[in-house]
């Protein structure tokens, strides 16, 4: 079992619109705070009875929401090599699916930006899981 934290942030001067929309870049810069006491929590098992990552629990997520983390999984295991390449991770080898349990450590719609918390954490976990050394990682 692997478990993650990583820490919220609250935008205190927030960008609007975009520079360029191919770069993903903004049009004004913003300046947010790291609340590190105000956590994502990420717990991923590997499922040896099933094919499919799921989901189990995070109270508020919608079913977008719950697409968003399982496409995301999916471009981690693809791309863990180039994300994280120090770590020599490989594409996922376990078999069986992930089971994915999300939860925050502050309410949510409290206006802390549990996402960027949310898909740090689940990148660090799922990259854990390729790796065949966790003392490595």
């Amino acid at each position: 079992m692997i478990r993650v934290r990583a820490p919220s942030n609250i935008a205190l001067i927030k960008y609007m619109g975009k520079f360029d929309f191919s770069s993903n870049l903004p049009a004004n810069p913003s300046l947010s705070m790291t609340l590190e006491g105000l956590c994502t929590e990420i717990e991923i098992e590997v499922d040896e009875r099933s094919l499919h990552d799921r989901l189990e629990s995070h109270p508020g997520i919608s079913s977008s929401g719950v697409d968003r983390f399982l496409k995301h999984i999916e471009r981690v295991r693809q791309g863990v090599q180039k994300i994280f390449p120090f770590y020599d991770l490989k594409q996922s080898s376990h078999r069986g699916g992930l089971v994915i349990r999300s939860s925050n450590t502050f309410p949510d719609s409290a206006g802390i930006a549990s996402s960027a918390s949310s898909f740090a954490a689940l990148t660090l976990a799922v990259a854990a899981v390729c790796a065949d050394d966790l003392e490595k990682f």
